[in-house]
């Protein structure tokens, strides 16, 4: 590779590019330390820099190998100012070869603009093309340019450095200015790592929520791999989008208007007697006029599309659109706008329509067209029993671009988890690869903390990434160390709302050698490994058709022995405990007659899955004897030391019939939580008013986030909670999945050496849905 080096007026040809259609796929690609770039949805740009040229010192070249130079002037000064090109502190004295990405930047919003606005700032062959219908660029608008590496620095090649090398050298070699001139938003993954792919999936689930275009995936290696031995995708980088994976880039279903034939197009089909290579995708403008009183349909074709090979022999095998020439033509009226495949019509007409499914990377306003539309859209199914009346309006397609191309505030961690729990379900056979790989690990000793495992001195590495595995450790307890989230399978009675019996704790000792823990569920959507909601599991349960939890309800907080045992110290990511102890609000000194209150039914319908709560007027006994807390046994792992041990647990009904949440839950020592919320919350809000309870106090409120009728309910019911300054100053509530139990096991078991949470580094934070 000494001989290969980069030449100013000469482009260099781009690193070999591939698909990742899944985390797993990716991994398998990818090697060691990557860079996991966010991809810039803008035009590239490979800006040779020659000082010795002055003013004409720049030259760019586009991803086709133009050169664009003159058509991206607007560009050189910002260029020159970023590298400082003839001040006396520049680092680029003789020569310069570098690659960056061309947008719009808006300082009045202060982001990058979508793609379509380029167009208005660069001409092409010295034309501003398709902007007729566009507005004016505002004064607040103006290009810039985003750099992730560097070729060429002065007589030097860098193409045979590493990229980290390579990122380096740009940084010290670019001025950043806020939306002139900076470098690419990037983070380093290390594949080789328990946490790389947990990481990057929650650094992809990031991207789509915020609406940007994917990440590009960058391997630690030479800009090109010359070596006669060398690994498979090596120096490759990987394209990372949502629509590259299953079905996420799927928009609706679309009619399909009109076709066209192009002979040159037709000689990649192996179709004898083909008649239509390119089709046209209409919206209609009146669906439901066609539908009340059969209006004629009036159509705006958004876009233009070719079909591979397979999907084109059902057409033209199994359809009927009934094609006329655009002469004869009187079943629709078409719209046609110029900038929809530069205005070439159709020449064929479907007089009835046929049906495809289209899916899409984005949505783009299109030159001299005036509206949204798709962005490299692509059939993956044609649906001949369907009706176009019944496909997306044109009213409907401009709804979804808008709202798909506008980023909202990144507030919703729960959606952010469904889009982890997706991204999960995507891998091969629906089980995230990080969790198939541990399901391997069962039958072998766990993997010793290492750095990283890329090799920093050779250029590259026959091995799979997933074949480099360092020494491993075999933990003294083999029963609850074979995997770091299996649960214990206790042997427990039934639990109901109002039974009084307890189980005598298990020692830990025999639980260590007995009992292993199951793995958990991937996440709020995954299909596979999911346990059923509770909904779900009270409709199918034949001799409860429906959930009636009306029990005697228990203090929240019982007195506690009057010398406090001191707080020992814990790791930062450890749960805080309440220092002091709780009392009772049902203490001896109460009334004798009781407390009067209401007791709250809660019933989920089973035909709907609606939370539904019925009150009757009873009397609350007072407690007459003192115990510790609501809990009777201790925590195998923790004993008092437990993230429950000072608190009320809350449990929805119809968790207690999930059998894994609740031998979860007597793990930690509580066998009978509270069932009967709505009573807590009251009987919890007299006790402070009447001075009963003066110390704060915790609660923890466990619920089942697949079942949104009710978690929408509880959210609402609690959402009004932060509006009393008692609770607020009184009692502080947490909100939980009850996966978050499977979290705290390992967090609390000390023989689990390797502390696992699907990449959060905060345990608590995946499964937290809601604080008051």
């Amino acid at each position: 590779m000494g001989t290969v080096k980069p030449q100013l007026g000469v482009k260099i040809g781009r690193q070999p590019w591939v698909k990742g259609r899944s985390i797993k796929h990716c991994l398998d690609m990818g090697h060691g330390r990557m860079s996991v770039e966010e991809k810039i949805d803008g035009e590239y740009c490979q800006i040779h820099v020659d000082p010795s040229k002055g003013d004409k010192c720049i030259q760019i070249f586009s991803k086709s190998g133009k050169d664009s130079t003159e058509d991206r002037v607007a560009l050189h000064g910002i260029i020159q100012e970023s590298l400082k090109i003839g001040q006396p502190d520049t680092r680029v004295k003789k020569a310069c070869i570098l690659e960056g990405e061309l947008v719009v930047y808006d300082d009045s919003q202060e982001k990058i603009l979508p793609f379509h606005s380029i167009r208005k700032h660069v001409s092409r062959r010295g034309r501003f093309l398709n902007t007729e219908l566009d507005s004016l660029p505002g004064p607040q608008e103006h290009l810039m340019i985003i750099y992730y590496d560097v070729m060429l620095l002065e007589d030097q090649s860098l193409i045979n450095l590493r990229h980290s090398e390579r990122f380096k050298i740009l940084s010290n070699l670019v001025y950043c200015r806020k939306g002139w001139a900076g470098l690419v938003p990037r983070q380093v993954i290390d594949f080789g790592q328990p946490l790389g792919a947990s990481t990057l999936r929650k650094a992809f689930a990031m991207v789509i929520l915020a609406w940007k275009e994917g990440l590009v995936l960058k391997p630690d290696e030479p800009y090109f791999d010359f070596t006669d031995q060398r690994r498979r995708f090596s120096s490759c980088c990987i394209k990372l989008k949502k629509e590259y994976i299953g079905n996420f880039g799927d928009v609706g279903d679309f009619s399909v208007v009109g076709a066209r034939y192009d002979s040159a197009k037709a000689l990649s089909y192996r179709i004898p007697g083909l008649k239509w290579t390119h089709f046209y995708i209409g919206c209609l403008d009146n669906r439901e006029a066609v539908k009340s009183w059969g209006a004629k349909p009036e159509f705006t074709i958004v876009n233009v599309v070719e079909l591979n090979e397979t999907i084109l022999r059902e057409v033209v095998t199994y359809s009927n659109p009934e094609p006329v020439s655009p002469d004869d033509n009187g079943a629709l009226a078409l719209k046609l706008a110029p900038g929809v495949e530069q205005g070439s019509p159709p020449t064929f007409i479907f007089t009835k329509p046929l049906v495809f499914d289209l899916k899409c990377f984005s949505f783009d306003r299109v030159g001299n067209t005036g509206f949204w539309s798709l962005r490299f859209p692509s059939v993956t199914k044609v649906h001949f029993d369907r009706e176009f009346t019944d496909t997306i309006s044109f009213e409907q397609l401009q709804a979804l671009a808008k709202e798909a191309t506008t980023a909202g505030k990144l507030e919703d961690s729960q959606e952010n988890l469904q889009w982890i729990a997706k991204l999960e379900a995507a891998d091969p056979r629906g089980i995230a690869v990080d969790a198939a790989s541990q399901l391997t690990v069962t039958t072998m000793p766990t993997p010793s903390p290492r750095k990283s495992t890329q090799n920093t001195t050779s250029t590259w590495s026959p091995k799979s990434p997933l074949a480099t595995k360092s020494p491993v450790q075999v933990s003294p307890c083999r029963g609850r160390r074979e995997r770091v989230h299996r649960v214990p399978s206790l042997d427990l009675p039934s639990i109901t709302a109002t039974t009084s019996l307890r189980t005598e704790p298990s020692s830990p000792t025999k639980l260590c050698a007995k009992h292993k823990r199951g793995l958990p569920s991937t996440g709020p959507t995954s299909q596979h490994k999911r346990l059923k909601s509770s909904s779900e599991t009270s409709i199918s349960q034949k001799d409860y058709p429906h959930i009636d939890i009306a029990s005697q309800p228990r203090a929240p907080l019982a007195a506690r022995d009057n010398n406090p045992r001191p707080q020992p110290a814990k790791s930062s990511c450890a749960p805080c405990c309440p220092s002091s102890p709780s009392e009772s609000f049902f203490d001896e000194s109460s009334n004798s007659d009781g407390v009067n209150a209401e007791v709250v039914k809660f019933i989920i319908n089973p035909g709907t899955g609606e939370l539904q709560t019925e009150t009757n007027p009873e009397r609350l006994k007072p407690s007459t004897t003192k115990v510790t807390t609501a809990l009777k046994r201790k925590c195998v792992y923790a004993g008092e030391d437990c993230m429950l041990a000072n608190a009320v647990v809350l449990f929805l009904p119809g968790l207690l019939a999930m059998k894994e949440a609740k031998k979860l839950l007597a793990q930690h020592g509580v066998d009978a939580p509270v069932t009967d919320i709505d009573t807590w919350l009251k009987a919890e809000k007299e006790a402070r008013q009447k001075g009963k309870i003066t110390i704060p106090s915790k609660a923890y409120v466990v619920c089942d986030s697949d079942n949104k009728l009710v978690f929408k309910h509880l959210a609402e019911k609690f959402k009004e909670l932060r509006k009393d300054n008692l609770f607020n100053k009184g009692t502080h509530i947490e909100i939980h999945d009850w996966r978050f139990l499977s979290y705290l096991t390992t967090q609390e078991d000390e023989s689990i050496e390797e502390k696992y949470f699907h990449g959060f580094s905060d345990w608590r934070m995946r499964w937290k849905l809601h604080t008051i």
